[in-house]
């Protein structure tokens, strides 16, 4: 029983249709053959072992991938959305020094001074003006 569905794969893998242009090389190019472009070469078909492979990769790779997914919304969902509520950036003005004029002899012409009432500095100038 097992040696005639063995039988009937091989021939129904051997009953396969090669096109003549498939197997017979150009014979115009034997000489110049552009090996950058595959001339000369015979192709050969992908065969459905390899393509199963490939699918079950992807099937296992979207599995794994779907798994943890559900894994981080479903079971981590309430964790993850406390947090993000918690996660807020605290806005604070920092004010900066301002630079130190001088002019072209080294002497200055406007510097900071810092504020009696205010947390700010304040520019002097050499004269007002």
């Amino acid at each position: 029983m097992i040696r005639k569905i063995l039988i009937k794969q091989k021939i129904k893998d051997a009953n396969f249709f090669v096109e003549p242009d498939e197997i017979f090389l150009d014979s115009k190019n034997l000489q110049n053959f552009d090996l950058q472009q595959f001339e000369g070469r015979i192709e050969k078909p992908i065969s459905k072992k390899t393509i199963l492979f490939i699918g079950i990769f992807f099937l296992l790779f979207l599995g794994m991938f779907s798994s943890r997914l559900g894994y981080l919304q479903i079971q981590k969902g309430e964790a993850y959305l406390d947090r993000s509520k918690n996660n807020t950036l605290e806005k604070q003005i920092i004010f900066s020094n301002r630079g130190i004029i001088y002019d072209r002899n080294k002497i200055e012409l406007a510097w900071n001074k810092e504020g009696e009432e205010l947390s700010t500095t304040i520019r002097t100038y050499l004269s007002p003006g």
